[in-house]
């Protein structure tokens, strides 16, 4: 079902590709300004100066963050910094790193072109919502450059291993890059240049369902990019596709981790009167103050399906359990299917903050660290909220049925990194 084919990337040299932990950086959207600021710093090449440029006080329409990344691709090449392939290649890519059990576990795929579709259509499907600001940002900044500058990272199910054969041909090819992240995940790209290798891999995903895990906004983006150009003339091609990294959802590395919630309180917020009404639809076991955030999250991480762990003020600490699935159907839409009605982030974002709480668009922060939530409470403006990890399945099943869970449902670990390989839209 996933039309794919190989391309030739625009990279950074291979001289400098051999101190890449200097030129790469995490995807745009995990980027905090402090990060920002260090990626800066660490390289004048350094990739985050195209995907998420400083901004100053004096931008106007013709110097801005997107003109500078425009102006800094175009120097780059001149320099030799940035360099095309001169053949159609495919792309390995794997990551080792250190897995929630302890154990070290390293993820495999590689990276080729993929023909856009309206979601479902082509058999690429989407798993959660997105956010229309983002979108606009990431269609400005290829609008302005003519460049793709991150890929998108999709799983398929292949319970037979056909393609780990050629996924092992890919990776163990022509080395481009090794490094370490500062989180010490250990990073490898490599290029193939073999047709036959091509074909193959071609092949075995031709009736393959194609699952993004993370990169949403970016294909959204390239679809809207290929409709606001049309498909006409030299531009056609190249429009048509989008980069994307492939890995077997049954292979090993694919971690997800749970995505908690702060969400930022009205001024009329009365948190005792929220957990006498939580306690209506949840079991509500509040955990002394006295024993401390580590008993918290301890407790967390042994939650039952349906249950929350949440902090109020710093260091007021409680998990909800709930009591039955029927108790909290009066916060759902009619529309809703049973699917979603049971699925954490969907019994949380509906049932919990929309409906116990009463905030009908909250404003909502994102973190894998459950003491960051819990950092970010201790002005008594947000509360936190610790979540199970989704399961693979269903992100699947979702998936499947043509359903989206709520924005963030899933932290896919680790993330990818931005800057081994661009891909020319337009001049």
């Amino acid at each position: 079902m996933a039309i794919i084919k190989p391309f030739r990337a625009v990279r950074y040299s291979d001289t400098l590709l051999k101190n890449a932990e200097g030129l790469v950086a995490p995807p745009y959207d995990v980027i905090s300004e402090e990060m920002k600021e260090h990626f800066y710093d660490l390289s004048p090449y350094n990739i985050v100066r195209l995907i998420l440029g400083k901004e100053f006080s004096d931008d106007g329409d013709d110097d801005n963050r997107y003109t500078r990344a425009r102006d800094f691709i175009s120097l780059w090449l001149k320099k030799g910094i940035l360099v095309s392939d001169e053949a159609d290649s495919v792309y390995g890519y794997s990551q080792t790193f250190t897995a929630p059990s302890g154990d070290s576990v390293t993820r495999r795929g590689f990276i080729a072109l993929v023909q856009l579709s309206p979601w479902g259509e082509g058999g690429i499907f989407p798993h959660e919502r997105t956010d229309p600001k983002p979108k606009s940002d990431r269609l400005m900044l290829i609008r302005t450059t003519g460049y793709w500058l991150s890929f998108i990272f999709s799983l398929y199910s292949d319970e037979t291993g056909q393609s780990n054969r050629l996924i092992k041909r890919v990776v163990d090819d022509r080395e481009l890059a090794r490094y370490k992240d500062g989180e010490g995940i250990e990073h490898v790209l490599t290029i193939c240049q073999d047709r036959e290798v091509h074909g193959s891999l071609i092949e075995a995903l031709a009736d393959k369902e194609i699952f993004v895990a993370d990169g949403h906004h970016r294909y959204e983006t390239a679809l809207a990019m290929k409709d606001e150009i049309g498909v006409e003339g030299k531009k056609a091609d190249a429009l048509n596709y989008a980069m994307m990294y492939f890995c077997p959802m049954e292979g090993e590395g694919i971690v997800i981790m749970p995505s908690h919630r702060v969400v930022t309180l009205p001024d009329e917020f009365d948190s005792a009167g929220f957990i006498e009404k939580v306690g209506r639809y949840f079991k509500v076991e509040e955990i002394p103050s006295g024993e401390g955030a580590s008993k918290f999250l301890s407790s967390v991480e042994g939650m039952s399906k349906g249950s929350f762990g949440c902090c109020l003020n710093g260091g007021e600490y409680f998990i909800f359990t709930l009591l039955d699935n029927g108790s909290v159907k009066e916060f759902f839409p009619s529309s809703m299917i049973d699917l979603l009605r049971d699925i954490d982030v969907t019994i949380l974002r509906s049932a919990v903050i929309e409906g116990i709480m009463g905030i009908e668009d909250p404003e909502i922060a994102y973190t894998k660290d459950g003491n960051d939530a819990i950092e970010m409470t201790a002005d008594g403006k947000r509360a936190a909220f610790l979540i199970n990890p989704t399961r693979m399945e269903d992100v699947k099943a979702v998936s499947l049925a043509g359903e989206r869970m709520p924005q963030k449902s899933t932290y896919f670990y680790p993330k990818v990194s931005s800057g081994l390989l661009l891909y020319r839209l337009f001049d």
